[in-house]
């Protein structure tokens, strides 16, 4: 069990909550070509994967954290799912990771029957490409100069 007093604080949307572990991974994308009866495939760069990661907050109503944030549980717990399922796509503003734009692919809940106030929600998350929204207006521009020739 974590020691509540010292957890990291997070938001989504401006809803603050404390995060007990997170990470994130992403990496490059290969594709592999596999050649008849020769051992070993020749790979080739595909670009880069999406940035996933998982969040794993503590929704229990312990003394420090009910101090921090009021009930978490089952309070908080409800703002939260209710903001993810409403607002699938959001800014996280993490300790570590700083302000992101995120999807939120799923989240789940779990219970221990050592810990009677509250649960654990794990949160999966992809971090949001910005490269589409960025040239956007620059892609939308060039169709229109074709469309008005």
């Amino acid at each position: 069990m974590a020691d509540f007093d010292q957890l990291p604080e997070a938001s989504y949307r401006g809803i603050l909550f404390p995060v007990e572990s997170s990470d994130m991974e992403g990496g490059n994308d290969f594709v592999e070509h596999v050649a008849y009866r020769r051992r070993g495939a020749d790979m080739e760069p595909a670009g880069l994967k999406a940035y996933r990661g998982t969040l794993t907050i503590p929704l229990i109503n312990a003394g420090p954290l009910v101090a921090r944030y009021g009930r978490l549980w089952p309070d908080l717990r409800g703002d939260l799912i209710a903001e993810f399922e409403a607002h699938p796509i959001g800014t996280l503003i993490h300790p570590t990771w700083g302000s992101l734009e995120i999807a939120v692919q799923s989240w789940s809940a779990s219970d221990d029957p050592a810990m009677r106030n509250g649960q654990r929600l794990k949160v999966t998350l992809d971090r949001k490409s910005t490269r589409l929204n960025s040239s956007h207006t620059v892609i939308s521009y060039a169709v229109f100069c074709l469309k008005k020739k």
